[in-house]
């Protein structure tokens, strides 16, 4: 099953965050049929990852605390540090087993989602 509807059928809310414009994002999602309960982009917030506002925006559309949220992404840079700075546990999603080259260090590392689906079981 894939990982978003996994996450829907466990009653788990999701949410993409992004520093691509809104249209952008809303078309891609819209094209691969992604059901999501929220589309947070650098436009709305008017500020890029990793500043913390758009995981500011998360929490306050979730109504979640921030240790109630585990953001999951690909850059150490924008997601993970991004994350961390607004106090959010971060997941590395590396898929390509890249090495870190910095001094970010996110709280969990997978290689697939079929990993980070492991985390919440």
């Amino acid at each position: 099953m894939p990982f978003l509807e996994w996450l829907r059928r466990e009653g788990i809310r999701s949410y993409i965050l992004s520093n691509i414009d809104t249209y952008d994002v809303q078309s891609a999602a819209s094209y691969h049929g992604i059901e999501v309960d929220g589309i947070i982009t650098s436009e709305s917030v008017r500020a890029y990852k990793p500043r913390p506002e758009m995981f500011y925006q998360a929490l306050a559309l979730s109504g979640l605390a921030a240790d109630e949220i585990i953001h999951i992404g690909d850059s150490l840079k924008s997601d993970i540090q991004g994350a961390q700075n607004a106090g959010i546990a971060a997941v590395w999603l590396n898929r390509l087993n890249k090495m870190r080259k910095n001094e970010v260090q996110p709280d969990y590392t997978c290689s697939n989602l079929l990993e980070v689906r492991s985390l919440f079981i």
